[in-house]
């Protein structure tokens, strides 16, 4: 997602996928969310049915018009990501037929949007843990990711070939540390799950040495 959301221009907002109620609606609201990009489930966290309380109105909404939902007005679209990729009964779409319906447009209409990203167009947003308060929101852009990135490759020098990134995917170091290296460096990045997992990183690292 980061790499396709960069290309088309899109700002990526990372949220925790264990915030419910006002948090969740906090950080939706803070940014301005358009389209939610959303997993049925993570790890034990339901996170279909976390969202259907926030907006119980869902259930009632057309699936051929845009979303209008009283606690969340800038968001749209829903769009549901794993192994349950449709749900009958709710306006969503199906992040599989969205890659089928994308294979659709030329390239050329492709190129003309990636041309109008610039260096310093925003790339994504971040929150702070919301420890004393409100997570808080900052904003970076294409250029200050990779850069980042590049700055850090450039630092932990030519030794360093396997990285194993136990940090949560929502997470800064995930995204620039972890999964823009992969552009950057010749680093393999091991990825031991979605969310912190002690256990599956020392598996991770005893299978990936």
């Amino acid at each position: 997602m980061s790499f396709a959301a960069s290309k088309l221009g899109l700002v990526k907002g990372n949220i925790n996928p264990a915030y419910v109620g006002r948090k969740l609606e906090y950080c939706i609201n803070k940014v301005g969310c358009k389209a939610i990009l959303l997993p049925s489930s993570v790890k034990s966290i339901d996170s279909l049915s976390i969202f259907r309380h926030l907006v119980p109105e869902l259930d009632q909404q057309s699936s051929t018009k845009e979303l209008s939902l009283k606690r969340l007005p800038t968001s749209k679209h829903i769009i549901l990501t794993g192994k349950q990729q449709s749900s009958k009964s709710l306006p969503i779409h199906s992040y599989r037929n969205l890659l089928e319906h994308g294979a659709k447009i030329s390239h050329n209409k492709l190129n003309e949007r990636h041309a109008s990203v610039i260096p310093d167009s925003f790339a994504a947003i971040f929150f702070a843990s919301g420890t004393t308060g409100h997570a808080k929101a900052a904003t970076l852009t294409n250029f200050g990711m990779i850069n980042m990135s590049q700055r850090l490759t450039e630092h932990l020098g030519p030794h360093f070939t396997r990285f194993c990134v136990p940090i949560p995917m929502f997470h800064i170091f995930c995204e620039v540390v972890g999964v823009l290296n992969v552009a950057t460096s010749k680093c393999q990045m091991v990825f031991p799950a979605i969310l912190s997992d002690p256990v599956a990183t020392m598996r991770a690292i005893h299978e990936e040495k």
